[in-house]
């Protein structure tokens, strides 16, 4: 199992919004997906395996 990382830049308000309160909504996609996201200075990070980290990039910019 290898790790992958992808990468995203979006709005602070987007952000916001993708992450909900208390980090809720992220925290489901992290869960149903098997990857952790983190927010580093603006920009987006999804870590895990390279199938579910671009299934987690596919949601969260549709959410976007």
């Amino acid at each position: 199992m290898s790790e992958f990382t992808l990468q995203l830049e979006l709005d602070m308000d987007v952000m916001q919004s993708i992450f909900g309160q208390y980090d809720s909504h992220i925290a489901k996609i992290e869960k149903q997906l098997g990857v952790m996201v983190l927010d580093r200075e603006g920009v987006l990070r999804i870590k895990g395996e390279k199938a579910n980290a671009e299934k987690a990039e596919k949601l969260i910019l549709s959410l976007a």
